[in-house]
């Protein structure tokens, strides 16, 4: 029986386009999340959003008569809307990314709402404020006198419940679908399990980058901690915290700890100084640590 010519050809290309298309979606979701664990957008995402929220804004506030007339003003209010689009989308972000390191929803779900859902929409509506008074002072007038509480600021209020909603939208999605982190098929050659020269962790304090070794010595580090993440084992090598990288024969054990996170135990050099993983990445580390890929 011969088998049909579309048919034959689905038999033959189909599992090449599942490959395609999910490998497709991965390099797509690395690009518009800041990372595996996470449903937050990432900077250029972020900033390309306040670009059009920013013209949305301009554009609903002159009519096509005034701009055709006044371009350069135009110029300027496209500019300003942009710069404060930007920096209120920021500070939503490093907000809301510093309340989900401390608070989880799990187990604090009270304060959580209460931080995330009213408490930062008023400070972040008063940012709002404080910003617009800024720029017409630059420009030598009000906001009374542009009318901005009338025209803009209804805009600008809907942008801040918007992106705030988008957020927490972000939480409850990485809690019920968890964005797992693929190991790449191929690895390197396998570090040798201890010695003293062997990286134990790689660690940031401030703005600088540090190694330490088995045998205790440290040293700074010229990388970045996603730079080097991507480029050692990741059978010997995890990144449990935004600051901190371990190799596995430094872990001791861990334990559960509060707000669904863990609480991991080293051995020498790192005995005095547990680690926490946070809550986004804990199902990976247990997965890595127990051996599971």
């Amino acid at each position: 029986m011969k088998i049909g010519f579309p048919f034959g050809w689905f038999i033959v290309f189909a599992p090449n386009m599942v490959s395609f298309w999910n490998a497709l979606y991965e390099r797509i979701s690395g690009w518009i999340f800041i990372s595996t664990g996470s449903y937050y957008p990432s900077r250029v995402v972020r900033l390309f959003l306040c670009f059009l929220t920013g013209s949305c804004i301009t554009v609903l506030g002159e009519s096509i008569h005034e701009i055709s007339l006044h371009p350069r003003r135009f110029l300027i209010a496209e500019a300003g809307s942009f710069c404060i689009a930007a920096c209120l989308s920021e500070f939503i972000h490093y907000t809301t990314y510093s309340v989900n390191e401390k608070l989880s929803w799990r187990q604090n779900f009270k304060a959580r709402l209460l931080w995330q859902g009213v408490i930062y929409p008023l400070v972040h509506t008063v940012a709002a404020i404080l910003l617009a008074e800024i720029y017409f002072l630059l420009l030598e007038t009000s906001t009374r006198a542009q009318g901005y509480f009338v025209y803009d600021f209804p805009m600008v209020v809907c942008f801040l419940l918007i992106v705030n909603l988008y957020y927490v939208i972000a939480d409850f999605a990485a809690i019920k679908m968890p964005r797992r982190k693929k190991l790449p098929n191929h690895k390197p050659p396998p570090l040798p399990l201890t010695g003293p020269t062997v990286p134990a962790m790689f660690f940031s304090e401030g703005k600088a980058n540090y190694v330490i070794l088995f045998n205790g010595k440290y040293d700074g580090w010229g990388k970045s901690l996603r730079e080097t993440i991507e480029e050692l084992p990741p059978e010997f090598y995890f990144q449990i915290n935004k600051g901190h990288i371990v190799h596995r024969e430094l872990i001791s054990h861990y334990e559960e700890h509060t707000s669904l996170r863990l609480i991991v135990y080293f051995y020498e050099p790192m005995a005095k100084n547990p680690g926490i993983v946070v809550q986004r990445n804990v199902k990976d580390f247990k997965d890595w640590y127990e051996g599971e890929e």
